[in-house]
């Protein structure tokens, strides 16, 4: 059984949104889509993130986030 990775997420001081998860998870790759359903076409997030770490500038459209393992 393989363990799923924890996605958090926080608030920054300038009102960005910061999404890390584990150095021990490394290989996933951080993807994004702007629904949840079948048709949802999560994509890589763009520029890939160098590290666990990923900031997002917190705007009115809506995203939504995961860790996948190719």
């Amino acid at each position: 059984m393989s363990v799923v990775p924890a996605l958090e997420i926080s608030l920054t001081d300038d009102g960005q949104a910061q999404l890390t998860w584990s150095l021990v998870d490394a290989g996933y790759v951080l993807e994004s889509a702007v629904q949840l359903d079948s048709q949802a076409g999560w994509l890589p997030v763009s520029p890939a993130p160098i590290t666990n770490s990923y900031t997002v500038l917190v705007d009115q459209s809506v995203r939504f986030f995961r860790l996948r393992k190719p």
